[in-house]
């Protein structure tokens, strides 16, 4: 059970960094536009 826990908690960290790094690349590329 602990194990299984682990697993789907690793992978939530992932997809939430997979996020971030989507948010950043599109926040920078809307500065690189207006700048």
């Amino acid at each position: 059970m602990k194990e299984n826990k682990d697993i789907s908690g690793g992978f939530t960290l992932e997809l939430g960094d997979m996020y971030l790094d989507a948010t950043l690349e599109k926040t920078l590329n809307s500065l690189i536009k207006l700048g």
